[in-house]
């Protein structure tokens, strides 16, 4: 590989212009020379074309539908394989990366001796003191982020069992030999799951404490309708990836996250409980990909009878 490799930079965006051209902006700071790739998963609010006015992107791809997190960047990740680039690296739009992060996350990536997958530390945009992934575990089957008490030095690169989709960078022969991730998934624990197969194939996965970005954190699910909506992917895809990666511990995630919640009315949420059975009723079925019309009607009908 070369002592600068080739480097893309995939960014989805669906209906949020605003953090898309936000992320740019940033990105058109790195010290690394980076090109950007941005994915439309079919906004249809006018993002795309803004973005395309912007000047911004190396590439704009406007995707004909709405193809959820993972089948969005997984049309940024080909492109930029059929393109030729070395390293290629998925980002949130809701993020701002300092200039020097993509530099050290790809430092690693190019001295590192075995296939290696790093996600950078990421901090609260807010200013929030604690980080907002310093690494990840798999605690019991479930994959989380170290809490603040667990959250390593702000130096060196540190081990992990999971990485966030929030910011994956990997070689490009690490991408086609795991593969890309799963669109069954659609949004929710395909980040996990792409973890799992990663380290299943030999990859060492990294945090490097020292390139750090800044998260605006789950714009992507703000509002009450995106909540519950949030609410039927975990269920479903927690299932799904529990099934296919932790089989020991799927009881465990059935009664506490699926028997519990729809007892408890999904802690309390409005309507949450038939999110959280619809998901295990798909989970099921095994059907994947979007949530079904009538879960996004719903929660749309749930969210404006709670605003009036």
């Amino acid at each position: 590989m070369n002592a600068t490799p080739t480097t893309a930079v995939v960014v989805l965006n669906w209906r949020n212009a605003a953090d898309t051209l936000d992320c740019l902006t940033s990105l058109s700071k790195s010290r690394l020379r980076v090109d950007t790739i941005v994915v439309d998963n079919d906004s249809g609010d006018g993002s795309a074309e803004a973005i395309d006015r912007s000047g911004m992107a190396s590439r704009l791809i406007k995707h004909p539908r709405n193809d959820g997190y993972a089948g969005g960047n997984n049309v940024g990740i080909r492109a930029a394989i059929d393109d030729g680039y070395e390293i290629i690296v998925v980002l949130n739009n809701d993020t701002l990366v300092r200039d020097d992060a993509l530099a050290r996350l790809v430092e690693v990536l190019t001295t590192a001796e075995r296939p290696t997958a790093a996600s950078p530390r990421i901090d609260y945009a807010d200013g929030s003191r604690d980080p907002w992934f310093a690494g990840g575990v798999v605690d019991r089957g479930m994959p989380r982020h170290l809490r603040p008490d667990e959250a390593p030095p702000r130096t060196g690169v540190t081990p992990a069992q999971t990485l966030t989709g929030c910011c994956i960078a990997a070689r490009a022969d690490v991408w086609r030999s795991v593969g890309l991730f799963d669109e069954s998934f659609f949004l929710i624990f395909e980040d996990s799951d792409w973890s799992a197969r990663a380290a299943d194939h030999g990859v060492t996965l990294q945090v490097v404490q020292e390139s750090v970005i800044q998260h605006k954190v789950s714009r992507s699910f703000s509002g009450a309708s995106m909540g519950l909506i949030s609410t039927y992917f975990f269920v479903r895809n927690g299932l799904r990836y529990h099934a296919l990666h932790q089989k020991r511990h799927l009881p465990r995630f059935l009664w506490g996250r699926v028997v519990k919640p729809v007892v408890r009315n999904a802690g309390g949420a409005r309507g949450g409980r038939r999110f959280v059975a619809w998901g295990f009723t798909d989970w099921l079925f095994r059907r994947t990909g979007n949530a079904p019309a009538r879960a996004w009607s719903e929660a749309r009908r749930i969210a404006g009878t709670a605003a009036r």
